[in-house]
């Protein structure tokens, strides 16, 4: 947790008034996603409620606070008295409520304007007011939001698109293409409850066919966040529905065709595109190219190491979303697991020595939605680099979470001892390496190497105790989320 405490001297706020009032204003951040409590300490001032309703008056509720919201030197004062009036006073916030979004000009169609951008997202696309509106919908009392979200948010826009974009276009999937508005969007996001709100919210953003606004515009346009929300928005309200509907989005986004399915005859491309948050085109120009350069390099006889080819291209936002994606619970992500297991083994064995596409790894190993059978496939293609991977800081996670795993497996012996056997030459290096050490006492490799028989007893007796412990934990766990919203 993390606590920001500002003082504020409202006078300098207000021209002529003598009297000073000031307040600790304190805002806890949790870590649980987009969850913001507000807590105010006792003021200074015993005429406190006054003092606000009269700030608030003066540059809350005032037709001068469209001005207010796009001054960069105001805005922030302007968004704590938001957050604070709406803590204080929450009745006459609620009740005045709709004069703040009247009075912010920021919810209103310049329909005069010719320009698209111009006309719907002039207030939105405001590199200041953006983080107002972005607060308001916050902060916004249910009533209103579920109108703002079925009658702005979700409607139809009166547009003339291109005769290959003639599909009907929402407020939304104009929000989407821009990199400052997308924030406002981001905020509906988070807010959505209702089962019926989120049903509705992805029929309408599937309904964009359009390649300049909507889902297919998120890569194109760097807007990942728009893809992790959506995905959090899915783990928050788990439904197979949901989940299977994001699932099925996904392969447009990135470019591929509805009928794409996986190569048995080489890797899939549909991993690569996700950590890398790139479209299917732009993977394979990637891939033509360093090809080209690979030719280059050997033709010139020079020393060429494709490490870094087999990695890239990979972002930190990409991987963390495949991650969000092995927490389905409901919905698995078949297609992405397979796609990942169909990457060659030394693919994988790179992977796993990068600082995060190894995450990306152990959180499929560690996921409920993988089933044993997939798990026992990674762990045959990265049996061949385990030496290495144990030495390695970020393999060795992997091969730590591999070792784990193999307790959920069926006979978990089996795999246990192919781990430890794959590790027994470099036993003596991993003794005495930086991270190698930790493999080293995690696998009982000493044992192993001179008393296997006893090693296997104490892995058996081990396992026994995990089934156990498993067993009971799962007659105690009451709480079970429902599968479905139907």
């Amino acid at each position: 947790m993390s606590h920001l405490s500002t003082n504020f001297s409202w006078s300098s706020f207000r021209k002529g008034q003598e009297n000073k009032y000031t307040a600790n204003l304190i805002i806890s951040f949790f870590k649980d996603t987009y969850k913001s409590a507000v807590q105010l300490v006792t003021p200074y001032d015993e005429n406190y409620i006054q003092s606000l309703n009269e700030l608030c008056k003066e540059f809350l509720f005032t037709k001068a606070l469209k001005n207010h919201v796009v001054n960069e030197h105001l805005c922030p004062f302007i968004q704590v008295l938001l957050l604070v009036a709406s803590a204080r006073l929450p009745d006459v916030f609620t009740k005045k409520f709709k004069k703040v979004m009247k009075y912010s000009g920021l919810f209103s169609f310049n329909l005069q304007e010719d320009d698209l951008i111009t006309r719907y997202l002039d207030s939105y696309a405001h590199p200041v007011a953006t983080y107002f509106a972005e607060l308001l919908v916050e902060v916004m009392p249910g009533a209103n939001f579920a109108k703002f979200l079925n009658t702005h948010i979700l409607s139809e826009c009166s547009l003339s698109l291109d005769s290959n974009d003639s599909n009907p276009v929402t407020v939304a999937d104009i929000l989407m293409s821009n990199q400052t508005a997308s924030r406002v969007l981001r905020a509906v996001i988070r807010r959505l409850v209702k089962p019926v709100d989120i049903k509705n919210f992805f029929t309408v953003i599937q309904s964009c066919k359009s390649n300049k606004f909507g889902i297919r515009s998120i890569i194109p346009n760097k807007q990942h966040g728009i893809l992790t929300d959506l995905a959090d928005l899915c783990i928050r309200h788990p439904s197979e529905e949901f989940q299977r509907t994001f699932l099925r989005m996904l392969p447009s986004i990135f470019g591929f065709t509805e009928k794409h399915s996986s190569s048995k005859s080489r890797e899939d491309l549909f991993i690569r595109c996700l950590v890398g948050m790139i479209t299917l085109s732009e993977l394979n120009e990637h891939i033509t190219n360093q090809s080209v350069q690979e030719n280059d390099n050997n033709d010139d006889n020079q020393y060429f190491d494709n490490k870094e080819d087999l990695v890239n291209p990979v972002t930190v936002p990409g991987c963390l979303f495949v991650e969000s994606l092995f927490n389905f619970t409901y919905a698995h992500p078949i297609k992405v697991i397979n796609s990942l297991l169909s990457q060659s083994p030394k693919r994988l064995i790179a992977w796993a020595q990068h600082y995060q596409l190894s995450r990306v790894l152990e959180a499929l190993i560690l996921s409920e939605s993988v089933i044993s059978e997939l798990k026992i496939t990674l762990l045959k293609s990265l049996m061949n680099g385990f030496s290495v991977l144990a030495c390695n800081p970020s393999g060795s996670h992997v091969v730590e979470a591999l070792w784990t795993a193999t307790n959920t497996l069926p006979q978990p012996i089996i795999y246990k001892e192919l781990m430890a056997e794959q590790l027994t030459n470099a036993t003596n290096h991993l003794h005495s390496h930086k991270y190698g050490h930790f493999i080293y006492r995690k696998l009982s490799l000493e044992l192993y190497k001179c008393n296997k028989t006893l090693w296997l007893t104490r892995n058996k007796s081990t396992q026994a105790i995990n089934n156990k412990r498993l067993a009971v934990a799962k007659s105690q766990d009451i709480k079970r989320p429902r599968k479905s919203l139907k």
